[in-house]
């Protein structure tokens, strides 16, 4: 009975002891954990990861997260009033890394775009681009990082294409337009609206005047000067050298006419500016002595429209002789639009 006893007592001790190394919730002392308590690499993982839009929401949550080094934090000092520019599949980190520019601001906006790699921009509109990957064609939005695939045109073997769009791809109205030299007088139009399951497609041979270059598609007389979303539907403009041709859907007509340089040349001043104020980060990103950047197309309506062509130009850094090598780097002219989250 004695040794039962001994037993039970310590077993009581044991219980008595037990109780008081656990401390009740109600007398237990809590700290508050706030969003803006969150370590730096946690911060610096996500801030890392999230499309521009959703980083703009981050900075929002507290003054600490606003402040929080990001090699995207300069986005927030960017100007919306023109046209900014991506370099893009630069070879950095995989191929993920790009960056954004401003015409205004020193600094780039730095930023991961997988869907990017190995892809070429052909036009860009309303904070979108027209892409192409092999064969694939789809739109994809930088801000958001959204990616509507399209039918991919059937196979031509020409490098003398262009692309445009005439709406956000979101819209049920967007059609896509295709124009494919195939000669000096036989050209391929093409015209496809999301959604559907093939292009349609006219060849037009016997071109007269021929058709020396494809240098740009012309926006501007179908969506400033018309409204009639069923015209600008039906035909499409593009320029070689110094004509515009129009080509109808509706009667099957390509038609011409001399470029007016005064009005439908895109002033150079804001190109110039732009190029001054980055090439030296873009001969420094490259790795090389010498470069030349392809550009693709833009449309983006201000108080006057501004319409940029395609282009390529060359930079090359101070003491750079003819025989150094050239590094092909891509940009693609982005409007800065922010799509809302649905």
């Amino acid at each position: 009975m004695e040794t039962d006893s001994n037993h039970a007592a310590a077993a009581a001790v044991e219980d008595e002891e037990e109780a008081s190394r656990a401390v009740p919730p109600s007398t237990a002392k809590t700290r508050a954990t706030s969003w803006s308590d969150l370590l730096d690499d946690p911060l610096g993982n996500i801030s890392a990861r999230l499309p521009l839009i959703d980083y703009l929401s981050f900075r929002g949550v507290c003054k600490n997260w606003r402040l929080f080094p990001s090699g995207c934090s300069h986005i927030a000092e960017f100007s919306k009033e023109r046209p900014w520019m991506l370099l893009y599949d630069v070879g950095v980190d995989g191929g993920n890394k790009c960056y954004l520019y401003d015409h205004l601001h020193p600094k780039c906006c730095e930023m991961s775009l997988p869907h990017l790699r190995g892809a070429t921009c052909m036009e860009s509109k309303d904070g979108w681009l027209l892409a192409t990957r092999e064969r694939e064609l789809f739109f994809f939005n930088p801000f958001s990082t959204q990616v509507i695939n399209l039918v991919m045109y059937p196979d031509r073997k020409t490098s003398h294409r262009l692309f445009t769009f005439t709406e956000p791809p979101t819209s049920p109205d967007c059609v896509v337009f295709a124009v494919h030299r195939l000669g000096a007088s036989v050209v391929e139009i093409g015209r496809f609206s999301v959604g559907d399951d093939e292009w349609e497609r006219v060849l037009v041979e016997d071109v007269r005047p021929p058709i020396e270059t494809l240098d740009g598609i012309d926006h501007r007389r179908q969506c400033a000067a018309s409204y009639d979303r069923r015209e600008i539907n039906e035909s499409v403009d593009f320029v070689s050298s110094n004509l515009v041709f129009s080509f109808s859907f509706e009667d099957f007509l390509l038609r011409h006419r001399h470029l007016n340089h005064d009005r439908e040349i895109p002033d150079s001043t804001f190109l110039d500016e732009f190029m001054n104020l980055h090439r030296e980060d873009w001969l420094r990103r490259s790795g090389q002595k010498r470069i030349t950047v392809s550009f693709s197309s833009l449309q983006m309506m201000v108080d006057d429209v501004v319409d940029l062509f395609p282009f390529v130009c060359e930079h090359a850094a101070d003491g750079t002789t003819t025989t150094d090598a050239t590094k092909s780097m891509k940009a693609a002219w982005l409007e800065p639009r922010f799509p809302s989250r649905s």
